[in-house]
């Protein structure tokens, strides 16, 4: 996914397809930020509260509620969790009704700007540094122990939690709690990761 709900398909790594659907009124079109499936649906997120349903054959817009733009999406226990701007959390059962937990007190900070699962728990980055951890997507709580360090993404790989952010930091952590801190020498900014065996 990317710029104005720009989709792209492939059914080899090397046949890419893109697919473009106008979606919404007029000829307003916002940029994807992430996307995810599960069992042939695909939820894409992206600016001004967009989300996107559907599959190879097209996509509908569905309400989510919020105005801000969406930066990040998984899916666990069941149900989709996205989370975004101005501290948004919200979830969904069918990638169609979209609710806020009704316990989010991180509603209204700062960016929240990657969200991932594993172990039995959601974990959120957000901007400032802090990270959020759920065992259900409603009740949340927050780690300051980062406070003031950029955290773009965190990925669950080979059994472990790793969030990537700005200046070189890198965070791991086995269980979601306890963290430890990594510095590299480039100290770039870093917005993914992945494990190969």
């Amino acid at each position: 996914v990317g710029d104005k709900h720009e989709v792209v398909f492939a059914d080899s790594l090397s046949s890419w397809i893109p697919f473009k659907s106008r979606i919404g009124d007029g000829f307003e079109y916002e940029n994807l930020y992430s996307v995810i499936e599960v069992n042939g649906v695909y939820i894409a997120v992206g600016e001004k509260g967009t989300i996107l349903r559907g599959n190879k054959e097209g996509f509908k817009r569905q309400d989510s509620g919020v105005s801000g733009s969406l930066n990040s999406i998984t899916y666990a226990k069941n149900k989709f969790v996205a989370v975004g701007s101005q501290g948004v959390i919200i979830s969904s059962i069918d990638g169609k009704k979209w609710e806020s937990p009704e316990t989010n007190g991180y509603e209204g900070k700062d960016p929240l700007i990657g969200v991932s699962y594993g172990k039995g728990k959601f974990i959120i980055t957000a901007q400032s540094g802090r990270i959020l951890t759920s065992d259900d997507a409603q009740n949340w709580s927050v780690n300051d122990s980062f406070n003031g360090f950029q955290l773009n993404n965190v990925k669950f790989v080979n059994n472990s939690f790793i969030i990537v952010g700005n200046k070189g930091i890198i965070l791991t952590s086995e269980n979601g709690d306890k963290w430890s801190k990594h510095r590299t020498k480039s100290m770039g900014n870093y917005y993914g990761a992945v494990y190969v065996k």
